[in-house]
């Protein structure tokens, strides 16, 4: 090989770094992990303590947790730790709280704070940085990967105020707004005629996952992402899609609405929703500089470089943004990185495996878009009237055979 075996480099301490991190140090690899920040910033999007969410996604999430766990995932454990604890609480921030203290305090593990701006080809990295990636190191994997297999994007949400409280859902923090079938076709509409506006006025472009990108995309892709429907509790009817809030400081933060669109047009939008006619807008909404890569044109199903193979990648810098399918991202490179660590040939998740599924699926378009995966598994679209408990165990029938012949392989593979 044509590295030399001494500490894997992981970049980045989010989910997908300290389940990567986790899982190596408990199979005997020294690794140094590199957390610029000091702190992980959750995305109001993932860490929001939604009680429950749509059935499908539920389903969804609770299947891949079970693979998770049938694999051996650190962090998973974890959650299933403070569940039988009946921890109350934020779970998606106390499992990263624990992940980051068992980094901390293990022995095979170096943590480190400070930035990362470029990386030694002749020594195992992982990319687990996400959309915290900083300048140097997003311009270096730019120019290493080639500008146009990279995608540069970050997301500031609009901070708006002055609405009706009657009709948004409290808990916490958060605030939802459950709309209809009606209200959200409006919403669509004032979001085309306002891209028209700013097409007849000339320099304006659609960045990607902006609410204007998802909805030329087509009307349901913004349901399916930004407004995805919430349920918390027992509500009389099921809403159609929901506006997501949190009380912050200036006002409350939108989640998920990033345009750019200007000021007025921001507002004019979001006057569309009930309660919100007199809102004023505290801070507008737009996309800034990030990363994320073409998984497509830039590694193969094991998440690893195809211009170094000593590179591999994880997490959100894929375009994960669900901390479940992060911490799969990472379990599932991590068990690649383990195996090319130790001369080992490495291993195919098969699709029969909601895990395997994402594995390939994440190769098959340009950016990956967490909730296309959920629209596109393939059995679950065809279970239209089903109870969470039979559907769950009807999938996990079928992907625990996979995941068994998967680590039978892992376990006994052959060396190279």
């Amino acid at each position: 090989m044509n590295y030399r075996k001494n500490n894997v480099n992981i970049i980045g301490c989010g989910y997908s770094g300290i389940e990567c991190a986790l899982f190596l140090a408990g199979h005997g690899i020294k690794v140094n992990l590199f957390d610029w920040e000091g702190k992980h910033k959750f995305n109001c999007m993932s860490c929001n303590h939604r009680k429950n969410i749509t059935e499908r996604r539920e389903a969804f999430d609770v299947l891949l947790k079970k693979e998770l766990a049938f694999l051996g995932s650190p962090l998973i454990r974890q959650e299933e730790y403070l569940k039988s604890q009946g921890f109350k609480g934020c779970v998606e921030g106390e499992i990263y709280n624990l992940g980051l203290e068992m980094v901390k305090n293990n022995e095979n593990i170096e943590y480190f704070n400070f930035p990362i701006n470029e990386i030694n080809s002749n020594e195992i990295n992982i990319i687990a940085s996400g959309s915290t990636t900083n300048d140097a190191l997003s311009d270096f994997l730019t120019k290493k990967l080639g500008s146009m297999k990279c995608f540069k994007y970050k997301y500031k949400y609009p901070i708006i105020d002055n609405i009706d409280l009657n009709n948004l859902e409290k808990d916490g923090d958060n605030y939802y707004l459950h709309i209809n079938y009606g209200v959200y076709i409006r919403f669509i509409n004032q979001i085309v005629k306002e891209i028209n506006n700013h097409l007849l006025q000339g320099n304006f472009s659609i960045m990607e996952k902006s609410i204007e990108d998802l909805v030329c995309k087509g009307k349901e892709n913004l349901r399916n992402y930004a407004l995805m429907p919430v349920i918390i509790g027992d509500l009389k009817e099921k809403p159609y899609a929901t506006v997501s809030l949190r009380k912050v400081d200036e006002g409350f933060l939108v989640c998920g609405i990033a345009s750019n669109f200007n000021e007025f047009s921001q507002i004019e939008i979001l006057r569309t929703l009930p309660g919100f006619e007199n809102a004023i807008l505290i801070q507008k909404s737009k996309v800034k500089k990030g990363l994320q890569i073409y998984p497509k044109y830039t590694i193969n199903e094991f998440g690893q470089s195809k211009v170094d193979k000593n590179l591999f990648f994880t997490g959100s810098i894929l375009g994960f943004e669900d901390y479940a399918q992060s911490i799969a991202s990472g379990l599932s490179v991590a068990m690649a990185v383990n195996n090319y660590y130790k001369d080992r040939a490495l291993v195919s998740l098969h699709q029969d495996c909601l895990i395997g599924y994402i594995s390939k699926k994440i190769l098959s378009t340009n950016l990956l878009k967490s909730n296309d995966i959920l629209q596109d598994y393939d059995i679950m679209n065809k279970q239209d009237d089903f109870t969470n408990e039979k559907l769950i165990g009807h999938l996990f029938e079928k992907s625990i055979n996979a995941l068994a012949l998967f680590k039978e392989e892992y376990i006994n593979g052959k060396h190279v």
